[in-house]
């Protein structure tokens, strides 16, 4: 059994179209607003991991020639400088971790950097 509608009886929403153009262009400003300012986060955050990068760099350059080695301490000094190799790697995946909200230092791609180093508080925090 099939009921029939007339056409003049179904009801319109009465909305302007100066509203709905209004109403449009603000919706497409604001989500243009959020992409914009996304995509300038995005180019900081890079900006300052290049930074990072470049800093890590040369003060790893700047420790390693510039820094002398004691002539009856030379395997010791040469290690020491190593371990402030690594610290300084460990320090950028420290960085990464943070901004991730992930604390703690039990992650595979930092526990080879400083897994070796003794702590003043003892055991560090899983």
């Amino acid at each position: 059994m099939t009921v029939e509608v007339p056409i003049s009886s179904i009801t319109r929403v009465g909305i302007s179209n100066t509203i709905l153009t209004i109403t449009g262009f603000v919706v497409g400003m604001s989500l243009s607003f959020r992409s914009s300012t996304a995509y300038e986060r995005y180019g900081e955050g890079r900006r300052s991991w290049a930074q990072l990068i470049f800093v890590s760099n040369k003060l790893a350059r700047v420790i390693w020639y510039h820094v002398k080695t004691r002539p009856n301490h030379k395997e010791k000094d040469t290690l020491a400088k190593l371990t402030v190799m690594k610290l300084l790697v460990a320090f950028a995946v420290a960085l990464k971790h943070k901004l991730r909200f992930e604390p703690y230092t039990d992650y595979e791609d930092f526990a080879g950097f400083v897994g070796h180093i003794n702590m003043y508080a003892g055991e560090p925090t899983r």
